[in-house]
């Protein structure tokens, strides 16, 4: 899924690339020339230098130990993969990125935890979520979301759980929201029980409001 959201021809840079499955599967497919893979850890980067020799192709896709972009420079990728880690960490790595805020570089996203955070954090700086797709794997559902700076500022609560999955949920979309309307009504709950009515009002609302997207 991450790597059907990767335009054709882009410079990509994979960040906590670990054993470098993605930029190999997008080099031998034609859908990128080269890419940077980046681990911050140097175990997954020799078991990644000894995949790509594998696949025939250490000339395409170079190696890099970084912690996240610190070691990327901005003509080094079009696009930004980070997949497989939490949103709380996507969030730190992007945040540390100077030149992250340009208008023809897409973030491809895909945290396995915390995606909310994510999204909240890209709709605060100013960048707008193009597309969003969900996936099952392994008996868990996981979202893939394409974002571009455009400079706008949004607050939209309902944006911040599900993304762009409301536009075209299938079953994959179903199942994610669902998740994400279960997780708004226990902590309203709990806001309930603890005497905050405020909080609990607004939560039961977004998850109303979520609950309608999907059953249009």
């Amino acid at each position: 899924m991450a790597a059907s959201f990767v335009r054709r021809g882009a410079a990509v840079a994979d960040i906590g690339t670990d054993h470098a499955y993605l930029p190999i599967y997008l080099v031998k497919s034609g859908v990128c020339v080269c890419v940077t893979a980046v681990d911050i850890n140097p175990g997954p980067l020799i078991r990644a230098k000894e995949n790509i020799a594998r696949a025939g192709i250490s000339d395409k896709i170079t190696l890099r130990q970084s912690a996240g972009l610190s070691a990327v420079f901005r003509n080094e990728a079009d696009d930004i993969v980070a997949a497989g880690m939490g949103g709380d960490l996507i969030v730190s790595i992007l945040s540390a990125c100077g030149w992250i805020k340009d208008r023809s570089l897409r973030l491809i996203l895909s945290p396995n935890s915390k995606a909310s955070v994510l999204r909240r954090w890209l709709y605060s700086e100013g960048f707008d979520i193009l597309r969003e797709r969900a996936v099952f794997d392994a008996g868990r559902v996981y979202t893939v979301m394409s974002a571009a700076y455009d400079r706008v500022i949004r607050r939209d609560e309902t944006a911040v759980y599900a993304g762009g999955l409301c536009c075209a949920p299938g079953e994959a979309e179903r199942a994610y929201i669902g998740r994400e309307i279960d997780r708004l009504l226990r902590k309203a709950g709990g806001y309930e029980r603890s005497g905050d009515a405020g909080n609990a009002r607004l939560l039961r609302e977004t998850a109303e409001k979520l609950r309608r997207a999907i059953d249009k």
